[in-house]
């Protein structure tokens, strides 16, 4: 758990396959210590249309990194990065959820994508 007003709304690029459709889990890369979204960028937007089991792919701008500059915090450690992720990773959950409600197939099935680090 964590508290909203302790996370980093993280800036992040969407790699989708082909098929939007997809309801295969997403993956989320993560950059190291000097990095920012655009090491993966290449690698992302590949894997994306190339993989056998197409699923969304997300790069996303750790804690002070990046485009994150419009919430720079004085404060960078692992488990506030950690928590940052778990956020964003709640986010689009709920993105997709709110996706899936919206469905024309008329189901109205929700599905849980927790997406793979």
């Amino acid at each position: 758990a964590y508290d909203i007003d302790d996370v980093v709304e993280l800036q992040y690029s969407e790699f989708l396959p082909p098929s939007t459709a997809s309801s295969n889990t997403p993956v989320i890369f993560l950059h190291g210590l000097l990095g920012n979204k655009r090491n993966f960028a290449s690698l992302a937007s590949s894997l994306s249309t190339q993989l056998q089991s197409p699923r969304p792919i997300y790069t996303i701008d750790l804690r002070n990194h990046g485009e994150n500059t419009h919430d720079w915090r004085p404060s960078m450690s692992y488990s506030e990065m950690a928590r940052d992720v778990l956020a964003f990773m709640d986010k689009m959950e709920d993105l997709n959820n709110n996706n899936d409600d919206n469905d024309s197939s008329g189901t109205n099935e929700k599905k849980s994508n927790k997406a793979v680090l």
